[in-house]
């Protein structure tokens, strides 16, 4: 353990992820897009770490789509998430 937050902290804020999750859902009619999935999945550090590193060309989207559990397809929306780490 890197010991670099508390445990109180952490549950407070996988709480409010699993509710801003939840509401994303609901509004969504219960689906999540495959992009929000992965970045749940994922967490939105290394879900970044990796857009960042495609954005570089270091990694191919066939990479990506590894790293995340998400189709190629669907990589656009992903970056566009992520626009501001570019």
């Amino acid at each position: 353990m890197l010991h670099l937050t508390t445990q109180e902290f952490y549950e407070r804020k996988r709480r409010a992820f699993l509710e801003q999750y939840q509401k994303q859902q609901r509004d969504q009619g219960g689906f999540a897009p495959p992009h929000v999935v992965a970045i749940f999945s994922a967490g939105p550090m290394f879900t970044s770490l990796v857009i960042e590193n495609f954005n570089r060309e270091k990694i191919t989207a066939s990479d990506v789509s590894d790293y995340l559990q998400i189709r190629v397809k669907h990589l656009r929306e992903l970056q566009s998430e992520f626009a501001w780490s570019a």
